[in-house]
């Protein structure tokens, strides 16, 4: 049987890493707005060839955004304000997350009836491995989607998802790395 002290220990490593996600997600938003101001709607949202709109939603998505030209440019518009704001809002609530596993860890303090995780280098390995896998997939969807689809069709959203994620992994393929070289 899992002792309780080992559960406790990768509930605090998952946290962290969740809270670490979703500031990462935020972060990408930041980005997503970034290269929205600079390219615009259609780069960071814009619709795969081929898609159409019914009359009906093309009506909602000129409410959604009253200035649009046309419908393209209305739902280009609103999904931009899903990627970037839906995505600082994760980014927010990752904020939340991180503190209150910083209030719990200094609250916590060291007791000595709590082992220290189970391996320094799980969450490392893990974040690196999950970050890693964003990274390339996302990173090869964005440029996929600049190639063969151009500009107006969306790779920005997958373009900053990517390279944030590349960042994220790089840190926790450093620490990986470090945590490695400590215990040689």
């Amino acid at each position: 049987m899992i002792r309780r002290h080992v559960v406790a220990a990768l509930a605090r490593q998952l946290a962290l890493l969740v809270g670490i996600g979703l500031v990462a997600i935020g972060a990408s938003g930041a980005i997503a707005l970034s290269m929205r101001s600079a390219f615009g709607d259609r780069f960071v949202a814009g619709d795969p060839q081929g898609v159409a709109y019914t009359a009906e939603r093309c009506a909602d998505y000129l409410e959604y955004v009253p200035g649009a030209a046309d419908c393209e440019a209305a739902a280009s518009g609103h999904h931009a304000d899903e990627v970037v704001f839906d995505r600082i809002a994760a980014g927010l609530l990752g904020g939340g997350v991180l503190a209150g596993w910083w209030w719990l860890a200094r609250r916590r303090g060291r007791r000595s009836d709590e082992a220290r995780p189970p391996s320094p280098q799980v969450l490392p390995a893990v974040g690196a491995a999950l970050f890693g896998a964003a990274a390339l997939v996302l990173g090869v969807e964005g440029l996929g989607v600049l190639v063969f689809e151009g500009p107006d069709h969306g790779p920005g959203q997958w373009i900053s998802a990517g390279v944030v994620s590349l960042v994220v992994f790089l840190g926790f393929a450093r620490a990986f790395w470090r945590s490695l070289m400590m215990a040689a």
